[in-house]
């Protein structure tokens, strides 16, 4: 489910930090119009991460009071190196946004990239506007990616994500999360890191329930948090 999704990513990554092994990295995307250095601590990698970013805004944005598209993807990108980490990060970024954006099946496989995503995102929004009128309430899809862990061995990335389309109901919150292994690129399962998953996920839940409590004041279910059994 969505909460263990999250979470057990995040745990994982916080005991490879206490136990000194480590996770690591996958991509698949494009270039973007702005980035922003950051350099990677040598002494962990000697990888250069670059933040990359891809905007869009559909021509409403050109009135404050108009209901407009906005499009923002900044994630991770390794420059100056080309292989398999690089490679697989790649990867991960393009099938995180891909899947985040094209519920309806608008981008045939074999012809889209990040630039040709953010442009379809925006396409979509302003055909919406000229056949039906404009909308009550625009459409946003903001990405901003960080590296939350690096050493000798692994790198984390996260893709805090936050969606809405004109017209739903309530936007939609959610954080992709992934290790690699830096060695060979490959991303890293469930399996690699931890070797009792079932003991992980109570753990993980009792320090959500416990999170959760303190911040409402009111005792909580980890059923509280599910569309039937979780």
């Amino acid at each position: 489910n969505m909460i263990k999704q999250a979470l057990l990513p995040i745990l994982a990554a916080c005991l490879l930090a206490a136990c000194g092994t480590e996770p690591q990295t996958n991509a698949a995307s494009e270039p973007s119009t702005d980035s922003t250095a950051i350099a990677a601590a040598p002494e962990k990698s000697g990888l250069q991460i670059e933040m990359k970013t891809i905007q869009r805004a559909s021509r409403e944005c050109q009135s404050p009071d108009n209901p407009c598209a906005r499009f923002q993807l900044t994630y991770p990108e390794i420059v100056g190196h080309s292989g398999p980490l690089s490679d697989s990060l790649r990867r991960f970024v393009f099938r995180d946004v891909f899947h985040s954006t094209d519920p309806e099946g608008r981008y045939p496989s074999g012809e889209v990239s990040l630039d040709k995503i953010a442009e379809t995102f925006i396409t979509a929004f302003e055909e919406m506007v000229k056949a039906e009128g404009p909308p009550a309430t625009g459409s946003e899809f903001n990405v901003q990616g960080e590296v939350l862990y690096e050493n000798s061995k692994i790198l984390t990335i996260a893709l805090p994500t936050y969606s809405y389309s004109s017209g739903a109901a309530h936007p939609n919150y959610f954080t992709s999360i992934a290790n690699f292994d830096k060695a060979s690129g490959r991303q890293l399962r469930y399996e690699d890191l931890l070797t009792d998953r079932k003991k992980t996920e109570e753990i993980v839940q009792q320090y959500f329930l416990k999170s959760m409590e303190e911040k409402t004041g009111e005792p909580m279910k980890i059923e509280d948090f599910f569309w039937g059994s979780p």
